[in-house]
């Protein structure tokens, strides 16, 4: 009799890119997806058969929200794609899950990916507030690692 795996003890999400180094708590849209492509044809003995074929994978744009980051590399990076465009501003990073006792339990390696939306939703100066970043990512391909 097999046990099911835990779940992962999920506490925040490490979001690095050269440049960037952000901490966000909730992590969304990180998916691949391979469509199938359906079609009947029929074998040597003249019987119906389907086949499958596999589209051009397709990954998810990722979403991550509640963050907060000490640097400017994200407000850079989206003032360059909006300044220059996407071409020579894709960049290779890592998306780490992390658990309570700060250990990585999940990786993701994002590859020429380009931010597309940055977002403060909220500045608070009352005790224990802090800045509030959302920010999307299209990814050319994800690929978890860990």
């Amino acid at each position: 009799m097999s046990v099911p795996p835990a779940p992962l003890d999920a506490k925040y999400f490490d979001l690095q890119f050269p440049g960037i180094n952000a901490q966000f708590k909730d992590v969304q849209g990180v998916s691949v997806s391979v469509p199938l492509h359906t079609s009947a044809t029929t074998d040597n003995m003249g019987q119906p058969i389907r086949q499958r074929t596999a589209s051009a994978v397709e990954y998810g744009s990722i979403s991550c929200s509640a963050g907060a980051t000490a640097d400017l590399g994200l407000d850079q990076w989206i003032a360059a794609v909006a300044d220059k465009g996407v071409e020579g501003n894709m960049k290779d990073g890592t998306l780490t899950l992390f658990s309570a006792a700060n250990a990585a339990v999940a990786t993701w390696n994002l590859t020429k990916a380009v931010i597309t939306s940055l977002t403060v939703n909220t500045i608070g100066v009352e005790h224990g507030s802090h800045l509030d970043v959302n920010a999307t990512f299209d990814c050319e391909k994800i690929e978890r690692t860990k």
